[in-house]
């Protein structure tokens, strides 16, 4: 027994020498045995003092990378097996493209909306895209658009369900609310408070499943402000307003102390095929049959009754779009502003209502240079105003008539535009006039390569689909937004960038989202050079 236990002790000596000896050789620790590792974990904090000036996601991200290549440079003995690795870190370090799918022309116009990222590297957590000097935190452009929420039908571990905020300095609008949504918000910089207006494009379950959780939570924040204007107004679809009222009447929920106001878009050519209408059912009815069954999308029903929930209906114009009211003052915004915003149907699945909305900014105030008006003959005074607003007047003598760019000054911003648009198959030509001309399109991009064939069926686009309505309303950035959980690494991003880059145009640059990536539209529009994106 002695000498069988004298030997087994000898085996573990050995084997945990060698364990030591295996470990040294691939950490790169100086020094045997278990004070080199001592030595190697003391070595940190110098090395660590290099990179102090930098913020702790870039010093991070210098430190994996310096201690990669460090740590191959010394297996390696070939000075063209260094360069090699050397340029592999280069390319990983700085790349754009393999994030988002652009290049890096886009890439003073995108950032992370996550609180404490200072650079797109920790949009997602990890440090695929390298430090990309994105640290513009304290930067606003009055127009920002936050996807908070960029997969398609089930959420991932890269990506939550739909949801899109559109940030207008003091005020927020959000376009649909997957599950999750008010997490997704509690990690960004935006203010939750700050949502006055959300927008449902359609009712499938991925893009509405978080929206009666986010309007309870919205009330939370709301009692604790001491604005007068408690009210969040929800738009959508037919059978939006019984959603809710059925949600907080069976949850046993209610907001108190706000008032949501449902604004449902009615009179939409997919409404009619919505629901128990079919011309079977209204012959049975008509008969006797089925006098009890009510219509769940359109009826009332006192039972979810609720003295906070009011519902309101938005008909649709004769040339097929819907004006959404807005009021005219934002708050906490420098000067009143009163956004255009309108919908239009787009073909998804029959039967289920879908829009696409566009969010447009007043034209800019323009402004009279006073010492060209004084010498033109016009003092400061009403003519001001008429000049403003483009109209000719006579100069305050009476002789001369003043054209308005005699004087008028140029302004420095201009009128940008958002156009969203819902899951959908093809695009209505109600749609395709709102969608005209704007800065930013939102498009889905579900459909695979391989899956073409069933576009229709299943009420999806490609990214091949995409390019071309970009192209036809003549969009200057295109997103590729609800994509579907096949696409994974960044090879996928880039190749389903490059397929929309194939029918889109020249002009147009396309960006794959990001779950907390947000784009931010410039003051004057975006300026690109008329070239094809390459890298």
């Amino acid at each position: 027994l002695f000498f069988f236990n004298l030997t087994r002790a000898c085996s573990l000596k050995m084997i945990t020498k060698r364990l030591l000896e295996s470990c040294r050789g691939h950490l790169s620790l100086p020094g045997p045995g278990r004070n080199s590792l001592r030595q190697g974990v003391a070595t940190l904090p110098q090395r660590d003092q290099r990179f102090q000036g930098k913020t702790a996601a870039t010093r991070k991200t210098a430190i994996s990378v310096q201690s990669r290549y460090s740590t191959s440079c010394e297996k390696s003995s070939d000075s063209s097996d260094i360069n090699e690795i050397q340029a592999n870190v280069n390319i990983k370090v700085g790349n754009f493209r393999n994030k988002f799918g652009c290049s890096d022309e886009m890439a003073p116009h995108i950032r992370t909306c996550k609180t404490g990222a200072d650079n797109c590297d920790d949009i997602d957590g990890d440090s695929d895209g390298g430090d990309l000097g994105m640290d513009q935190r304290s930067k606003d452009t009055g127009f920002m658009i936050s996807f908070l929420g960029t997969g398609g039908g089930i959420p991932s571990t890269r990506r939550l369900t739909a949801a899109t905020l559109l940030r207008l300095g003091g005020t927020s609008f959000l376009f649909d609310a997957g599950e999750g949504v008010q997490r997704q918000i509690m990690y960004t910089r935006a203010n939750i408070g700050q949502i006055q207006k959300i927008f449902i494009t359609h009712m499938h379950a991925d893009h509405i499943l978080g929206l009666t959780g986010l309007l309870l939570s919205l009330r939370v924040s709301l009692q604790k402000q001491t604005s007068s204007n408690k009210v969040i107004a929800v738009y959508g679809p037919v059978g939006l307003y019984n959603f809710i009222a059925s949600n907080l009447a069976l949850t046993q929920s209610a907001f108190g102390g706000i008032t949501v106001i449902v604004y449902e878009l009615t009179g939409g050519v997919e409404e009619s095929a919505m629901g128990p209408r079919g011309k079977q059912w209204a012959v049975e009815k008509q008969r006797g049959r089925n006098a009890h069954r009510r219509d769940i999308f359109r009826d009332w029903y006192p039972e979810f009754n609720n003295r906070f929930l009011v519902r309101k209906r938005i008909p649709r114009g004769e040339d097929g779009i819907w004006i959404i009211p807005t009021a005219a003052d934002s708050p906490g915004s420098s000067r009143p502003k009163s956004y255009i915003i309108s919908a239009a149907e787009v073909r998804h699945v029959r039967g289920v209502q879908t829009f696409g909305f566009t969010v447009q900014e007043p034209d800019p105030p323009k402004t009279i240079d006073p010492v060209k008006a004084t010498k033109l003959g016009i003092k400061p005074g009403p003519k001001y105003r008429e000049l403003k607003n483009g109209n000719a007047v006579m100069s305050d003598d009476g002789t001369t008539e003043i054209q308005p760019e005699s004087v008028v000054c140029g302004t420095t911003s201009k009128a940008r535009k958002l156009a969203l648009i819902g899951d959908n198959c093809g695009l209505s030509p109600a749609m395709m006039h709102l969608a005209s001309d704007c800065d930013v399109l939102i498009h889905e991009a579900t459909i695979s390569e391989r899956n073409m064939s069933e576009a229709a069926k299943r009420g999806h686009a490609s990214a091949e689909m995409a390019g071309h309505v970009s192209k036809s309303v003549n969009a200057d950035v295109l997103v590729l937004n609800h994509i579907s959980p096949e696409i994974g690494g960044q090879g996928d991003v880039v190749e389903l960038a490059a397929r929309a880059e194939e029918t889109c145009g020249k002009s147009t640059k396309v960006v794959v989202s990001h779950d907390f990536m947000e784009l931010l539209v410039p003051r004057l529009g975006f300026e690109f050079e008329d070239s094809a994106l390459t890298n």
